[in-house]
């Protein structure tokens, strides 16, 4: 019997035109991020010990901008309490562009970003984006310009491949202004469904690991920093 530890971020992937009209990812996106809110009411008037936590990361800034467009005061409220408290955090990445975004466009983008989290008393410095498979090398530039030190990426293994053949692999990406930005090289961007994060479900059932069932894991109440410590038992 073997046990590992794996981290697990809770997001929910943005992919606006694939799955659905724009019009309605939105309407999606910011019931999300109710509710996260509504689990995080619940947790901190002690209805909910057993989620002792849970954190949400939104995976970009676009969810966050569609959220407060339409949240009443008292939502915005609850919502930049617990990104205050570290329980909600935010990718800087506006939305999970591509290389055909041209630099004028991706700086307004991420500076937007940066301009609303500098209103908090935390450390905002890391990014994140899934299903995109390459990026220019002035992404990293403009990243860097924007105060993001760390960038996590999942890849769209279906249509694509690490690059030097090799995954989850750590590397410092250097644009060519000589900046650097500590990278973490995912695996599949929906791999966490594969562990029971949306059990019963076509995404929770791609693989078969030896007879893997929900009763093999538990999440620790140790988390950190918007990740989750999951035990596996195989």
């Amino acid at each position: 019997m073997t046990q590992k530890t794996l981290y697990l971020i809770h997001h929910s992937h943005t992919d606006i035109g694939y799955t659905d009209r724009q019009e309605k990812i939105s309407r999606h996106h910011v019931n999300y991020i109710r509710q996260v809110i509504h689990f995080l009411n619940d947790l901190e008037a002690g209805k909910t010990p057993q989620w002792e936590g849970y954190k949400y990361v939104c995976e970009n800034y676009w969810q966050v901008e569609q959220f407060l467009a339409q949240a009443t005061d008292e939502e915005k409220t609850a919502f930049e309490k617990y990104v205050e408290k570290g329980f909600i955090d935010i990718s800087l990445t506006y939305l999970n562009f591509t290389e055909l975004v041209d630099p004028v466009m991706l700086d307004k983008k991420f500076a937007t970003a940066k301009d609303y989290v500098n209103q908090f008393n935390r450390k905002f410095d890391s990014a994140m984006t899934a299903d995109i498979n390459g990026f220019s090398w002035g992404y990293v530039d403009i990243m860097y310009k924007n105060g993001v030190r760390n960038f996590f990426s999942c890849l769209h293994t279906h249509h694509g491949m690490f690059p030097l053949f090799k995954k989850q692999l750590p590397f410092y990406w250097e644009g060519q202004s000589g900046e650097k930005v500590l990278v973490w090289n995912g695996d599949h961007y929906q791999i966490g469904n594969d562990f029971l994060f949306a059990p019963n479900t076509d995404q929770s059932k791609q693989y078969d690991i030896n007879g893997f069932t929900e009763k093999d894991w538990k999440i620790n109440s140790k988390s950190q920093n918007s990740v989750s410590l999951v035990t596996l038992t195989f």
